[in-house]
């Protein structure tokens, strides 16, 4: 009996389609400083929005409460960014940061000190960024 089931899981997995994926919505936790790259931040914790295939992420800086700055210093890829909360600062020092569909400021900032972006789309329809 066991050897059956693990054949016809053997022929199911074999017939899904070799680009199925997942798309993670990842959402910062509080209205505080931290590290994009820090797990503990995001409500996926462990982890942190950077796609691994054939995991994607869609990442939402929107936590309202006093001014917080989330600084990106490593290379990191989502499928797209949302900012939407007045009050958060996306502090970008180093590393690359590409949204492969794109990133959309409607509130908040983008500050672009040493980062780069790369294959990206920026949508502003509010807040700021800084170049």
């Amino acid at each position: 009996m066991k050897i059956r089931f693990f054949l016809a899981s053997l022929l199911l997995a074999s017939t899904l389609p070799s680009g199925l994926s997942a798309t993670i919505t990842s959402t910062w936790l509080a209205a505080a400083d931290g590290n994009w790259n820090d797990g503990t931040k995001w409500d996926t914790n462990p982890t942190f929005p950077n796609n691994a295939l054939p995991t994607t992420y869609d990442a939402i800086l929107s936590a309202a409460g006093p001014a917080y700055t989330v600084t990106l210093n490593t290379n990191i890829t989502v499928e797209d960014l949302l900012m939407s909360s007045a009050n958060a600062t996306l502090s970008h020092t180093s590393g690359i940061f590409s949204a492969t569909g794109a990133i959309t400021l409607n509130a908040g900032k983008y500050s672009l000190a040493g980062g780069t972006i790369s294959n990206t789309t920026v949508n502003q329809a509010g807040g700021a960024l800084e170049i």
